[in-house]
């Protein structure tokens, strides 16, 4: 059998830390059997991966080796030992700050907030040639926030909370500091961290007053997860900045809170003592995803991503587990301009987001295809940065313009949070008929599955069926080089009220490869939440020319008309 690609060639990582590794136990294992691991020669050391209880997690442990490749051939053969995964580096969004951005008003920065309110501003950048670009703005290119803002904040009924699990937070930023959320169990009667570092709420991170840092380097650093970056408190800026203030900026809605989780910074990038101290990046990730589960939070922001080469189970069950938790995972889509599967945006029920510029074409930077589930605002957007910090491009301490997917993320994530602040019992598949039905038209209909976020929109009454494909995890499928054909699902879900008829149609983008048979009706009626796995049969006619395969589906009711979708 013959692999077949179903997308582009995956990405690379510039890091891989080889001498970690994460070990899955048997079940029933015991303490000699740790006893025994611990003992095979070049290993440093075996500890629990996470606190986070579970019956998979109860069984998970770090694993750091002297000799990577003579004492993992010994560990691999003891019988209490079911599966070892690399640890992984994974890449934070953070790229292309604009050097020659222009600043067209001398007024406070809302002017400037285009992903907030559109009115054709003018965006001046400069090619890697040097040639100037000048991107006009379009009406009705943002996330139509106004129309709608001052009543979604009047009808909550709580201050939902979103965890951005990044670099963490600017703590005395004026913009941020009302908002970041407090464990007031584990704080002192001035909401600050307490000078006896006690676990109260019995999660086993003592005094988490305002979040954890799990990139700390000293005990200390622990419970202060302070940015030292900027990328973490310009997500957060986006999110929840104080509006009204006469300061600065003003976020999606500064009635969201902010649960700062730090899993990385400088001590990734500069200091190799710190490097090889914190050399278990993926457990990182994996823990504060966990913390934001033990901690309740509405949605998670991850504005990080790795490659499919460097996935793994852990990391797969601990995003399941937020999803199971009923928490919204939003994530960016990375920003290598490719249709290459990233994850954890190419994860099941995970939402991905693409960036838009200014005129409402895709960003150049932003990565795009099947997977991407949803695009907003990502180029030139201005934020708050820490305000020690010398910004690059504004002429005002405390704000900056960073472009990325990271920067769209966090617009979804504020989103989806109100939404569970009206309705803390919404489902997950109700967050997205309401996302993905609303949103405005694309303008390169190939580069993800629906539009641009409309916020204001996804709070109407919404009603009739929507079914939607689901391209996630769709990479490879199998060929008989004998005769060269191959089969492989489409997903189908219904986001909607009951689909009683429907047309389906699915066509083949590559000359050299025929799609043979599928499913092309509904044989049932598809209700609310309920997913259709569509098997296609196709044939690749020529090995030696290319075998890509993309492919269109195209989806036909009386309620939405055509739609198209495009799997490359």
């Amino acid at each position: 059998m013959k692999n077949l690609l179903l997308a582009l060639t995956l990405l690379t990582t510039n890091i891989v830390y080889a001498k970690s590794y994460v070990v899955e136990l048997k079940p029933n294992f015991t303490k000699k059997d740790l006893k025994r691991i611990r003992t095979i020669k070049n290993v440093k050391s075996l500890d629990r991966f996470t606190n986070y209880k579970s019956s998979y997690f109860d069984r998970l442990y770090s694993l750091e080796t002297l000799d990577a490749v003579n004492s993992l051939a010994l560990i691999k053969k003891d019988p209490a030992i079911k599966l070892i995964e690399n640890d992984f580096e994974a890449q934070y969004f953070e790229i292309r700050i604009n050097k020659n951005s222009e600043m067209l008003t001398d007024d406070l920065l809302f002017p400037q907030q285009w992903a907030l309110y559109n009115q054709e501003q003018i965006v001046e950048k400069r090619s890697l040639s040097g040639n100037k670009i000048i991107i006009n703005g379009v009406r009705g290119v943002d996330i139509n926030w106004n129309k709608k803002i001052q009543e979604v904040e009047q009808r909550l009924v709580k201050r939902p909370v979103v965890a951005v699990v990044d670099m963490g937070i600017d703590f005395d930023h004026p913009e941020l500091k009302d908002s970041i959320f407090k464990n007031t169990k584990e704080c002192d009667e001035n909401l600050s961290v307490p000078t006896k570092k006690i676990d109260r709420d019995g999660n086993a991170l003592p005094s988490d007053c305002h979040g954890w840092n799990f990139a700390a380097t000293s005990r200390e650093e622990q419970f202060y997860p302070f940015d030292d970056k900027g990328h973490g408190t310009h997500i957060s800026g986006i999110i929840s900045a104080k509006k009204n203030n006469t300061l600065g900026i003003g976020g999606v809605s500064d009635k969201i809170q902010i649960l700062p989780i730090r899993v990385t910074g400088r001590v990734d990038e500069t200091n190799e003592k710190n490097k090889l101290l914190m050399r278990s990046p993926s457990k990182r990730i994996a823990n504060g995803i966990l913390y934001a589960i033990k901690m309740n939070v509405d949605v998670i922001n991850l504005s990080l991503g790795w490659p499919k080469s460097m996935d793994t189970k852990f990391m797969r069950n601990v995003i399941t587990e937020a999803i199971n938790k009923g928490i919204v995972v939003v994530a960016a889509a990375g920003n290598d301009n490719s249709s290459a599967s990233i994850y954890p945006c190419n994860y099941y029920d995970v939402i991905c987001v693409g960036s838009v510029n200014i005129d409402g074409n895709v960003s150049d930077f932003s990565n795009h295809g099947g997977q991407v589930d949803i695009l907003a605002p990502g180029d030139q957007i201005i934020s708050t940065i820490p305000t020690e910090f010398i910004p690059l491009k504004l002429n005002m301490q405390g704000y900056d313009i960073f472009s990325g997917t990271s920067q769209a993320a966090p617009f979804v994530s504020a989103t989806a949070a109100l939404h569970k602040g009206i309705n803390p019992d919404i489902s997950l598949d109700e967050i997205k008929k309401r996302l993905f039905s609303t949103t405005r038209p694309k303008l390169n209909s190939e580069k993800s599955l629906k539009g641009l976020l409309n916020f204001s929109d996804s709070f109407e009454d919404i009603k009739g069926p929507l079914v939607l494909p689901d391209f996630k995890e769709l990479n490879q499928a199998q060929v008989v080089p004998e005769t060269g054909i191959f089969q492989f699902p489409v997903y189908l879900k219904n986001y909607g009220e009951t689909q009683d008829k429907l047309k389906i149609e699915i066509s083949s983008l590559n000359s050299n490869i025929d799609i043979l048979k599928y499913q092309n009706t509904l044989e049932t009626p598809l209700e609310y939440g309920t997913p259709l796995s569509i098997n296609v049969v196709a044939r690749v006619k020529n090995f030696s020319s290319d075998h890509r395969f993309n492919f269109v589906v195209k989806l036909k009711d009386e309620k939405n008309g055509i739609q198209t979708f495009s799997h490359s």
